[in-house]
């Protein structure tokens, strides 16, 4: 299971300090890119409430009503509080694509739409960087058995992966790949000096989301024969892109 750090009485899991710290990230370059960009960084922060606190409710009350046919909430502090609190990829962030969607549509102008699409694909990618470490900690990911000059042994003796056999790690290749994708986005604006360009990246983003899936070890949920975190991955990749080029390609008023 996730690896665990006994502190006194408290035990701290360390697949926490990865959202914590990736929503650091965020945040520091959602505020250096916005005053980059001549935007609103304040606007933005009035609206983080709303896209943070609105996808962690939805799906706690989702999670709720599907797991126990919890209709309506007995206790407040059971809602409020993240104690067994099951994060789902698809959940969280499908949600967090309709509050980009909700935030986009509260802009007046086109052209602070296009920037501001720019500003969260940019901050997003940095923030996907920092997995690394935590995604060579996980068990819940596969790790293939090699022989390449390309292997670690696992970081932690609370796994269930052979803590003696050279693996593959797969964590630091999608850290690579992610900056790589930023470091791409950020030539192709400097080159040509267009908002939105990044939107036809997009996809990448959930692709390798879908790759990242494939080496999960633990029982699959399958939908037609196709695992439901893969088959929600390469559906987003390009919905999201169609549904956001839409959102975009609105001509100034």
């Amino acid at each position: 299971m996730y690896p665990i750090v006994e502190i006194y009485w408290y035990t701290l899991y360390l697949h926490w300090l990865w959202i914590v710290l990736a929503t650091c990230v965020f945040l520091f370059w959602i505020y250096r890119y916005s005053k980059k960009f001549n935007l609103r960084f304040p606007y933005f922060f009035s609206f983080l409430s709303f896209f943070i606190i609105v996808p962690y409710f939805l799906w706690r009350y989702f999670y709720d009503l599907i797991e126990y046919k919890f209709y309506f909430p007995v206790d407040i502090f059971q809602l409020l509080s993240p104690y067994n609190y099951r994060f789902s990829f698809i959940w969280v962030s499908g949600w967090l694509l309709f509050m980009v969607f909700i935030f986009l549509l509260s802009l007046q102008y086109i052209q602070e739409r296009k920037k501001w699409f720019d500003i969260f694909f940019l901050s997003i990618t940095l923030s996907m960087v920092v997995i690394w470490p935590f995604l060579l900690l996980w068990d819940i990911f596969y790790w293939n058995v090699t022989n390449s000059i390309f292997w670690i042994t696992p970081l932690t003796a609370n796994t269930q992966i052979p803590y003696t056999k050279p693996i593959w790690p797969v964590g630091i290749f999608v850290s690579i790949l992610w900056l790589a994708l930023h470091i791409f986005a950020k030539i192709l604006l400097a080159f040509l000096k267009k908002p939105w360009i990044t939107l036809y990246l997009l996809p990448f983003l959930f692709l390798w989301f879908a790759y990242i899936f494939t080496f999960q070890h633990y029982p699959k949920h399958f939908l037609f024969w196709i695992d439901v975190k893969i088959f929600y991955s390469v559906f987003a990749a390009f919905f999201a892109t169609i549904v956001f080029y839409f959102v975009l390609r609105k001509k100034e008023n």
